[in-house]
């Protein structure tokens, strides 16, 4: 069983704020991190299916972009390149994700490509997908529902406000797991 233990109060306060009740943030910080790797998985199958980064540079005015800082930090880009496919293939090589392709019947080497694609797709895809998983949180979670509710188009901008203040908080260790 994973026990959540919080090491400050102002991740717990600021989910009350919302309406969270103190026994249910367990609950929705889970669920908060479940989205996000559901989310990440998500954005792995788009980047096997439709290869969105590959695609966008081929046009002309991203690919001239490309060439210009290809040019202008030769090895930086190199470094940033490497390190991308680095981590890639130790995702590839995991014996966990080595089942994956197989299991589904994919193509290796183009899920090892969908992978590294993946690591650059999903950051930028974070300013969307964060506030969603945050909104969805606050609607499952919040005990004040019935405000929420009533109109959830009107909250979506608060809510898109703060959530990258909540993710950050989240991400930086604020809370942390303990078996």
């Amino acid at each position: 069983m994973i026990y959540l233990k919080l090491k400050t109060m102002k991740a717990s306060k600021y989910l009350e704020k919302y309406g969270i009740e103190k026994n249910d943030i367990p609950k929705a910080i889970i669920y908060f991190k479940v989205t996000g790797y559901l989310s990440w998985f998500g954005t792995l199958a788009i980047c096997y299916k439709y290869k969105p980064i590959r695609l966008f540079f081929r046009l002309s005015y991203p690919k001239h972009i490309l060439n210009k800082i290809k040019n202008a930090y030769p090895q930086r880009y190199d470094k940033y390149e490497n390190f991308i496919f680095s981590k890639s293939k130790k995702i590839a090589e995991n014996r966990y994700f080595k089942k994956i392709p197989v299991t589904l019947g994919l193509k290796a080497k183009r899920f090892s490509y969908s992978l590294a694609e993946n690591l650059l797709f999903y950051k930028c895809m974070l300013p969307i997908i964060l506030p969603l998983q945050f909104y969805s949180a606050m609607l499952l979670f919040s005990h004040r529902n019935e405000s929420i509710l009533d109109n959830p188009i009107d909250e979506v901008p608060r809510i898109i406000k703060t959530s990258y203040e909540f993710s950050t908080n989240l991400n930086n260790g604020d809370i942390e797991e303990k078996k």
